[in-house]
């Protein structure tokens, strides 16, 4: 299982909206725009990377579907890989946007791989940079 320390999301998306007040960009990822956290240097129309933490990417069961690579857009990804941690569970999960690390509390249901999940991002727990 990868288990990185930070997921690289979005890398070659675009900036809807540019960072020059220091405050947060606008982005497009995973089938909707967020308002992220973002290095002064993001300006509109440029390319970007968005960084994640484990622990700012949520994931939700969807009914099961019977071609879940089909439905990896958008919101929607498929379970690559689970381990248990003791205190948490990483979950691996392939996105249009590439493979990301997400963790589970203890107490959610816990997702096998091949199934077909919901991904939620907490926008405090993102860093959006440009690309150079």
């Amino acid at each position: 299982m990868r288990a990185h320390p930070a997921g690289k999301l979005g890398e070659g998306a675009t900036a809807v909206t540019g960072a020059g007040d220091g405050r947060g960009a606008t982005v497009e990822l995973l089938g909707g725009r967020h308002r992220l956290p973002a290095h002064p240097g993001v300006v509109p129309g440029a390319a970007v990377s968005v960084l994640l933490r484990p622990h700012g990417v949520h994931v939700h069961p969807e009914p099961a579907t019977a071609t879940p690579w089909a439905e990896v857009a958008g919101d929607l990804a498929v379970v690559e890989d689970v381990a248990y941690f003791g205190d948490r569970t990483e979950v691996v999960i392939e996105t249009e946007h590439g493979s990301l690390v997400a963790t589970s509390d203890l107490d959610a249901p816990l997702p096998r791989a091949g199934d077909t999940v919901r991904v939620r991002i907490d926008p405090h727990r993102a860093w959006v940079l440009p690309l150079r």
